[in-house]
C-alpha cells in the first residue's frame, strides 16, 4: 500500500504521513513551498533543514495566485493550483491512495481514477464549503467524491450534518507524545522573573479565539494579586493590534510578554515553563494547542461544547471550562489557591492525550480505513 499525502496545514499531514511511515506504511508527503510558515515541515523538526527527508517531496510552483511567463510574473487567482495538479498528475500514478489534507482536496478531483481521502482541518469545511462560491463549490464535489471524509475538530460535527456527508468519520489530530512531553523548564520563568507563568500562543482573533477575554481576565487578576505573574502571548493574527491596544489601555504592558510565532521546539519549552495553558473561548472546540500542552502536562482553560466532545469521544478531556472573561478569572483565581490541583489535573491530560491522539493511535486508526479500501 502507497499513500500520497496531499499538504501539511499545521504540519499535520507531516505528522500522520510520519508516524504512518513507523507502521510500515510507504507514505509520501507533498508540499507546497509557498504555503504558511507554519506548514514548513522544518517548523515542526528543525533538523529537516540539514537533513531532508526523501519522502518529503514539493511542488514546484513557489507562489502563490501567479502566472509565470518568461520574465513575466502576472497576478492570476489560483493559477498555483493548476501547476500543482499538473504534478500531481505526474506522481499520482505511483501510489494506492491520495490523502488531502485541507483546500488540497480539490486537486484530487484531477485525478478520478485514484482513491482518495479528504482530511479536514477548519476553515476548508466550516466556511469555504458552506460557501456559494466555485472554491466552495469544488470542496463539496470533493467531499462527496472522497472515498471517506476525516473531520479533526469537533466544532466540525454542524458542517457535516448541514453538507449531509455520509462519508465522513471523526479523526482525531495526533500528537508525538515523545516530543510534547513534560520537561521542567524554570529558567525561562527566572528570566521573565515571575512566580506564575500563564501562556496563550493563540492566534489573535477575537470572534473565534476570545483572546480580549483572556487579556481582560490577566488584567484583573493582576489588579488583585500580589504575586508576580507574566502572560506570554503569541504576536500574531488579524487582531494582533487591537490586542496590544487592550494591553495598553489596561496598564498591564509590563505584565504582558509578546513573543513571535514561534517554531514548535520554542513552543515546547513554553508549555513546559508555564503553569496553565490558556486556548480559546468562543470557538466552542480546541485545536492543537490545547492537546499538545496537555502532552506536556499542563492544565489548559478553554470554551468547549460538551455534546460535540461526546459525539467524538468516548470519554471527555480534562480541561477547565471557560466561556467568559468571568470564568476565565474564577479559573486563574482557583488556581492560585490551589496549585497541585491543577498540576495534578495535568498529569492526567496526559495521559487522555495518549490514549485518544498519540500518533501510534492515530496511525492505527488510518490503518483501519486505508484496509477497508482495498
Amino acid at each position: 500500500m502507497r499513500v500520497l499525502h496531499l499538504g501539511n496545514t499545521n504540519n499535520i499531514g507531516y505528522a500522520i504521513a510520519k508516524s504512518l511511515r513507523e507502521l510500515g506504511v510507504e507514505s509520501t508527503l507533498l508540499v507546497d513551498r509557498s504555503d504558511f510558515i507554519t506548514s514548513d515541515c522544518s517548523w515542526e523538526d528543525p533538523k529537516l533543514k540539514a537533513e531532508p527527508c526523501d519522502w518529503i517531496k514539493y511542488y514546484r510552483n513557489t507562489q502563490r495566485h501567479r502566472l509565470a511567463i518568461g520574465f513575466l510574473n502576472i497576478p492570476f487567482p489560483y493559477f498555483h493550483r493548476l501547476e500543482q495538479s499538473l504534478d500531481l498528475a505526474r506522481l499520482a500514478r505511483e501510489y494506492d491512495i491520495l490523502q488531502a489534507y485541507n483546500y488540497d482536496v480539490a486537486l484530487c478531483l484531477s485525478q478520478p481514477r485514484k482513491h482518495f481521502i479528504a482530511f479536514c482541518i477548519g476553515g476548508d469545511l466550516n466556511v469555504t464549503a458552506l460557501s456559494p462560491s466555485i472554491a466552495g463549490q469544488l470542496m463539496r464535489m470533493a467531499y462527496r467524491r472522497a472515498k471517506f471524509v476525516f473531520y479533526s475538530n469537533i466544532n466540525m460535527i454542524e458542517s457535516i450534518q448541514k453538507l449531509a456527508l455520509h462519508n465522513a468519520h471523526f479523526m482525531p489530530l495526533p500528537i508525538d507524545t515523545m516530543k510534547y512531553l513534560p520537561v521542567p523548564r524554570p529558567d525561562i520563568k527566572e528570566e521573565l522573573g515571575c512566580e506564575i507563568l500563564l501562556f496563550s500562543p493563540t492566534r489573535h482573533a477575537w470572534a473565534t479565539k476570545g483572546n480580549d477575554k483572556v487579556i481582560r481576565a490577566f488584567a484583573q487578576l493582576v489588579k488583585e494579586s500580589p504575586l508576580r505573574m507574566k502572560l506570554v502571548l503569541c504576536a500574531w493574527g488579524e487582531d494582533l493590534k487591537r490586542s496590544r491596544a487592550l494591553c495598553h489601555e489596561l496598564g498591564i504592558e509590563e505584565s504582558i510578554v509578546w513573543r513571535p510565532l514561534m517554531p514548535k521546539p520554542d513552543l515546547i519549552k513554553h508549555y513546559n515553563a508555564s503553569d496553565v495553558v490558556l486556548d480559546q473561548f468562543n470557538l466552542g472546540a480546541w485545536g492543537l494547542t490545547t492537546l499538545e500542552a496537555m502532552a506536556c502536562e499542563k492544565a489548559v482553560m478553554l470554551n468547549y461544547r460538551k455534546e460535540w466532545a461526546e459525539a467524538c469521544y468516548t470519554e471527555i478531556p480534562p480541561v477547565c471550562y471557560a466561556s467568559s472573561t468571568e470564568e476565565i478569572l474564577a479559573l486563574l483565581k482557583d488556581f492560585i489557591r490551589h496549585p497541585q490541583k491543577y498540576r495534578d489535573l495535568g498529569k492526567i491530560a496526559r495521559e487522555w492525550v495518549i490514549r485518544h491522539h498519540s500518533s501510534n493511535v492515530v496511525a492505527r486508526r488510518h490503518l483501519e480505513f486505508y484496509n477497508s479500501i482495498r
